[in-house]
């Protein structure tokens, strides 16, 4: 379509606000009220919901003791996530720079450990891969420009690495081919 040639779209991590539409909040909804359906006082609901974004910190798992609650119940009924003709999506090309774990191979490869500590990975992602909200701890801060901002900043010292080590690999493969041409 005309939109993927014109358009392109980054989406750093969880970022709440490509994924928001009145769908996505009408089944964020629906699944919160069947998550704090299951709680017993305001208390475990008021815990639970502050903990969906981090339900395996040792924080989360201690408080989960005291209240004698799951830090994150299982929601009882499956919730369709269909794609609607209401549902908001990404325009055009999207570029998702998410945080990768572990750290892929072709990272590892560069040597160089500020590009493996924190770093990113950028993928071209299909639209219809934003029709849910995450809720996570950084749903909200993944939106801010500063983070944006170290993204893309982290992506290109990835490209230039690898352009840098591609080129090096092509002189090292030009220079093994011209030794083994025959001589005239």
């Amino acid at each position: 379509s005309l939109a993927r040639r014109i358009i392109t779209t980054v989406v750093v991590a969880d970022d709440v606000v490509p994924r928001l539409c009145y769908p996505t909040l009408d089944r964020l909804k629906r699944a919160m009220c069947a998550i704090l359906g299951q709680s017993n006082s305001t208390v475990q609901r008021a815990f639970q919901w502050a903990a969906a974004g981090n339900p395996s910190s040792t924080a989360t798992i201690k408080v989960a003791g005291l209240l004698k609650c799951p830090p994150s119940p299982k929601v009882q009924e499956p919730l369709p996530a269909e794609i609607s003709d209401l549902d908001l999506l990404p325009p055009g090309n999207v570029y998702h720079i998410h945080q990768p774990h572990p750290v892929p191979p072709y990272l590892a490869t560069l040597g160089d450990p500020t590009l493996l500590k924190n770093g990113f990975e950028m993928e071209m992602s299909s639209p219809s891969l934003f029709n849910e909200v995450i809720v996570s701890d950084t749903m909200f801060s993944d939106h801010m420009p500063n983070r944006y901002e170290a993204a893309l900043m982290w992506t290109s010292k990835v490209l230039k690495a690898l352009a840098t080590q591609q080129a090096s690999t092509a002189t090292t493969t030009l220079s093994v081919y011209a030794d083994a041409r025959p001589q005239a």
